[in-house]
């Protein structure tokens, strides 16, 4: 129940390929919304669906917030800083 890797830094432009397995997703939230473990999914974030293989571009440097919607409170959970 961890996002391989769990926390990850990259370069602005670079891309993050996510291979996601039947029973999990990738959705972009709020720092607010990570720290609580909510499930609330950001406005223009990115989602990747279950089962779904999915390659996204990080073009501004800050720091993305994402969690698997179903095992958020099993603490899978996972940040990229882009640089």
């Amino acid at each position: 129940m961890d996002f391989s890797p769990e926390n990850l830094t990259i370069s602005a432009g670079d891309c993050v390929n996510f291979v996601m397995s039947n029973t999990h997703n990738a959705i972009e939230v709020s720092q607010d919304t990570f720290d609580s473990r909510g499930t609330q999914a950001l406005d223009d974030g990115f989602q990747v669906g279950f089962g779904e293989t999915k390659e996204i571009r990080f073009d501004e440097p800050g720091t993305h917030y994402y969690i698997c919607l179903p095992h958020v409170r099993m603490d899978m959970i996972g940040t990229i800083t882009v640089e």
